[in-house]
């Protein structure tokens, strides 16, 4: 069985009034209030602490993620102690 690639979104997105998943799904219960909260919370915990998230493998390697309720926020440390930058939020597969 063939695994599909999880659907994926810009920071951006978060905020956006009606916002689409890159697979064409609409967000129904990802995209309620208390979820946004938490994920906007680890992303500036992740300001103060970008090593706080395990580091990626393989052709990732450049890459860390932090796993927060299912959803994966992955991202970059940019150089020289300048922070970190978003890559992409992985949300959870459908059960």
């Amino acid at each position: 069985m063939k695994r599909s690639s999880p659907a994926i979104c810009t920071v951006a997105a978060l905020d956006a009034p009606n916002p689409v998943v890159s697979d064409g799904r609409k967000r129904s219960q990802q995209s309620s209030p208390t979820i946004r909260a938490v994920l906007v919370a680890r992303v500036e915990l992740l300001r103060e602490y970008p090593l706080l998230g395990k580091a990626m493998q393989g052709e990732w390697r450049a890459f860390r993620q932090l796993v927060v309720s299912g959803y994966g926020i992955v991202y970059q440390l940019l150089p020289e102690n300048q922070g970190i930058f978003i890559s992409y939020i992985r949300f959870p597969r459908s059960r």
